[in-house]
């Protein structure tokens, strides 16, 4: 950062909290909607920025018209680097950003991958174990067993001992992966991981298991 412009290090910070890639449109929300708040975002025009910061070798611009940083290890250094409040309002207003992109043109595994991890960063872990959820149930229905196991597990990480509903939701779906690449010695998992309290979900298909050994 220490080469860059104040204004440019500046993108660079707001950039590292939006994720593996974004879009142009993502990072102008952000940070028209950090102005809008009377905080300090980045002065630099986001045009401007980005193409210097790919010209740098900062970033890079994938064929989809996404960024990315150059450097996984280079965007984890300067997110850790930030305040954490600082992140939280970035998080925040991202997630603003892709609810109304989910209200405009619906979800798709774009969006869902981003609001499970910015809901997830502001503390509102319901909303990203849901988008997990859904993600689980789309790469299982598409054959993809082992995303969909980690899609599941990500869900069960995040969601608290009480939330009956949501964790066997997360349970039932990653046995049924784990079911299907031959993972039975996994399948069951501690009763004391799930309450049984409250509804279920429904349309769900439930069954037991029991382990002949």
């Amino acid at each position: 950062l220490g080469a860059l412009s104040p204004e440019l290090a500046a993108c660079v910070r707001l950039c590292s909290v939006l994720g593996a890639a974004f879009g142009r449109d993502e990072l102008e929300w952000v940070q028209d909607a950090i102005e809008r708040a009377g905080a300090a975002g980045t002065p630099v025009d986001v045009a401007y920025g980005l193409r210097v910061l790919t010209s740098e070798r900062v970033l890079v611009l994938g064929g989809d018209g996404r960024y990315a940083f150059e450097s996984a290890l280079y965007q984890d250094a300067v997110y850790e680097l930030l305040d954490p409040a600082q992140r939280a309002v970035v998080h925040g207003h991202a997630l603003e950003h892709w609810r109304a992109r989910i209200l405009a043109a619906g979800e798709g595994p774009e969006t869902l991958e981003a609001i499970a991890r910015h809901a997830a960063a502001v503390g509102r872990v319901e909303e990203a174990a849901d988008a997990l959820l859904r993600l689980g149930d789309r790469a299982f229905e598409r054959h993809r067993h082992v995303e969909a196991d980690r899609r599941y597990t990500g869900a069960l990480e995040l969601l608290p001992a009480e939330d009956a509903r949501r964790r066997m939701a997360a349970l039932l779906g990653r046995g049924r992966c784990r079911y299907r690449v031959s993972r039975e010695n996994f399948l069951v998992d501690s009763s004391s991981e799930l309450p049984l309290r409250g509804p279920l979900p429904r349309n769900r298909v439930y069954c037991c298991w029991t382990s002949p050994w």
